[in-house]
């Protein structure tokens, strides 16, 4: 069964000496290194019950983002954009230690609210392209909040 699915993706049915094939691995190597980051987050918040100079905001939309990409790879069958995808188990306990120790503001749960409900759609709608152009284009927009939070 995971030889099916392995056999499925972009990446296996295009593989060799090119171009897919090599930013598969660079993105192995950028998702485990992104990986122990937040692990490295995940303990510190959960280790040290604070949630100083992180960005609810951010955090919420990379969060779903992240949940975002996994449905997208899914649809187009690529192997490396689910494994980034995976991220997502990372970024969730993160964000539930925020809303632990730092709290959620409304702002913060609508805006939580709203992701998850465009997450829904794109799940439901056969225009997951758009949704994840969309997305990716928020992602650029949210990472401004995460310097400001710090700056705060």
């Amino acid at each position: 069964m995971l030889g099916q699915f392995v056999e499925q993706t972009l990446e296996y049915q295009n593989w060799g000496a090119n171009a897919l094939t090599i930013t598969f691995f660079l993105s192995l190597v950028i998702t485990s290194i992104t990986a122990w980051g937040l692990l490295q987050q995940v303990k510190t918040t959960w280790r040290d019950r604070v949630a100083e100079a992180v960005s609810v905001s951010w955090l919420s939309y990379h969060s779903v983002l992240h949940l975002v990409i996994i449905t997208y790879g899914v649809s187009i069958s690529s192997a490396a954009l689910m494994i980034n995808g995976l991220l997502a188990l990372l970024y969730f306990p993160i964000l539930f230690g925020l809303a632990k120790f730092k709290g959620l503001t409304p702002a913060n749960k609508v805006a939580l609210a709203l992701f998850l409900a465009a997450l829904v759609a794109m799940i439901v709608s056969p225009h997951k392209s758009i949704f994840f152009l969309v997305f990716a284009i928020g992602g650029l927009f949210s990472i401004s909040m995460q310097p400001i939070e710090m700056w705060q």
